[in-house]
């Protein structure tokens, strides 16, 4: 899936609708997010996230995306209306609001050979 996507049902959510679907939207939407790298670039990024939907895991479970993604679907599956509110608003803040790169990892650009054979020959004048 794409962040596309789980901003655009995401943003169709609201308080009003059923439970059920907004607990089957949350399922979509969680699972994008957390195997996806793009909003939480390393494990330890999801901590915080978790904190704010007032869940507390065991450190063993950060280690691994997977075992952490089965632990907060099981508890979407058991969550009552209040706790898929609160996991839907904070869903939003983070997909909604930008993200600055992290510049450790996501700067690192390297030439391979052809661009450095292109660069060494040149054509033409710096003007042109």
């Amino acid at each position: 899936m794409s962040s596309k996507y789980s901003k655009s049902s995401l943003s169709k959510l609201n308080g009003n609708m059923n439970i059920d679907l907004i607990r089957l939207e949350l399922y979509s939407i969680v699972t994008d997010v957390f195997l996806s790298r793009e909003y939480f670039n390393r494990n330890s990024d999801i901590v915080a996230f978790i904190h704010a939907i007032n869940y507390q895991y065991a450190d063993y479970l950060f280690k691994s995306r997977t075992l952490l993604l089965a632990r907060i679907l099981r508890d979407i599956n058991k969550a009552e209306k209040n706790e898929l509110l609160l996991i839907m608003r904070n869903l939003q803040f983070l997909l909604f609001t930008d993200i600055e790169p992290d510049n450790k990892t996501k700067d690192r650009k390297t030439k391979n050979y052809v661009d450095s054979i292109m660069e060494q020959f040149k054509r033409g004048s710096e003007d042109e």
